[in-house]
């Protein structure tokens, strides 16, 4: 899983199912993060329309912008800074909305934590997944 980890810049032609982006999710879902709270979103960009609003907000990145181009899906990453406001939901046995609720930058900073490993989770798992399937 680590060893081989490569940038991909190639896509196979199977196409990428609702069921196996929902299978992703089920997988990444349970990785760790600050207090299992789940502040991350992830939107999966297959549309046309999506993929052209995509290439917009990725001009002047360089070689990254043809590699998005070529895949045919794409999972955009980002983070619900009150996503304390599940935590009742979430995480039952421990309050943590009022901490957070408290200190606007703190819940920032596990929100931008917590999303970006649970980015990273969905990468670790998309190339476990699809090496599996070689």
């Amino acid at each position: 899983m680590f060893t081989d980890a490569r940038s991909h810049h190639h896509w196979s032609d199977r196409p990428v199912s609702d069921d196996d982006l929902h299978g992703l999710y089920k997988l990444v879902k349970w990785g760790l993060t600050s207090g299992n709270l789940q502040p991350v979103h992830i939107v999966f960009v297959r549309s046309e329309e999506g993929r052209r609003m995509l290439f917009r907000a990725l001009e002047g990145m360089g070689s990254n912008l043809e590699q998005v181009r070529a895949a045919p899906v794409t999972a955009t990453v980002g983070q619900d800074v009150r996503f304390y406001d599940e935590a009742p939901r979430q995480f039952p046995r421990t309050n943590f909305k009022p901490m957070f609720e408290a200190d606007a930058a703190f819940a920032e900073s596990i929100a931008f934590r917590s999303s970006s490993l649970t980015g990273a989770y969905l990468m670790l798992v998309a190339r476990n997944v699809a090496a599996k399937r070689r």
